[in-house]
């Protein structure tokens, strides 16, 4: 198997992604303390396919967001479950940089974001997430949305009948778990659109290896009608060979 960037349709959010793995803007490489996706030869495979090329690639573990997730699963001590699995994934990246740096020539520069000191107390984090919390609070679809995508990960049933998503759709936001759990993607978002002012470029790419509706309906501006100009996606996954 190898990785391959995904050809989608257009849309500014997409073609922002390919402009900025072409060279244009920087690349955020992220990677959510817990999940079972990213082993240690999945994260070697991303490390050697992202450094292959000229560009700036920032690793972002998001230890400080993802104590809202583990809360919301019931752990007795979300923060120390966010640390010590945030520590692994990071200690896992840089065997993986180390690693590849020795066998292969890396054109790009890795560096290893450290969230609780670069991203908590950042001006511009700091009003981004003013923002996206004020929008969350005041925009239904997005609410509706970002709740239901909240609830996937905790595990929560959903539902497919309209009259039931309705139903659904106010259970989860009475949900006192989801509520707390949103607060991951809130603030995962209000990084990304911080980031630009943070590595000062005018353009950044998340890589994921998958679609993630949310923010491809956000930066499109299918929410407010408002397209975020410099915000894109690039997803990389697998393909058999």
């Amino acid at each position: 198997m190898v990785l391959n960037l995904v050809q989608l349709g257009e849309s500014l959010v997409f073609e922002t992604g390919q402009d900025v793995m072409a060279g244009n803007g920087v690349v955020l490489f992220g990677m959510s303390p817990g999940n079972p996706y990213f082993k240690s030869h999945v994260i070697e495979d991303y490390v050697q396919y992202l450094g292959k090329d000229k560009r700036r690639i920032i690793v972002v573990v998001p230890q400080q967001p993802a104590e809202h997730t583990y809360r919301a699963l019931g752990s007795k001590d979300a923060v120390k479950r966010a640390k010590k699995n945030s520590s692994q994934l990071k200690s896992h990246c840089r065997r993986a940089i180390d690693k590849v740096s020795k066998t292969d020539d890396i054109a790009g520069e890795f560096y290893m974001l450290d969230w609780t000191s670069e991203v908590d107390k950042h001006e511009a984090y700091i009003a981004a997430l003013d923002y996206i919390i004020s929008f969350y609070k005041s925009n239904s679809y997005f609410r509706q949305d970002v709740a239901r995508s909240t609830a996937k990960v905790l595990g929560k049933d959903s539902t497919s009948s309209e009259s039931e998503s309705e139903s659904s759709d106010s259970e989860l936001e009475d949900n006192e778990s989801v509520q707390e759990g949103v607060y991951y993607l809130l603030k995962e978002l209000a990084f990304i659109i911080s980031s630009k002012e943070m590595f000062r470029t005018e353009s950044v790419a998340v890589i994921y290896h998958r679609s993630w509706p949310v923010y491809e309906k956000f930066v499109n501006g299918d929410y407010d009608g408002k397209p975020k100009e410099g915000l894109g996606l690039a997803i990389i996954n697998y393909d058999l060979v």
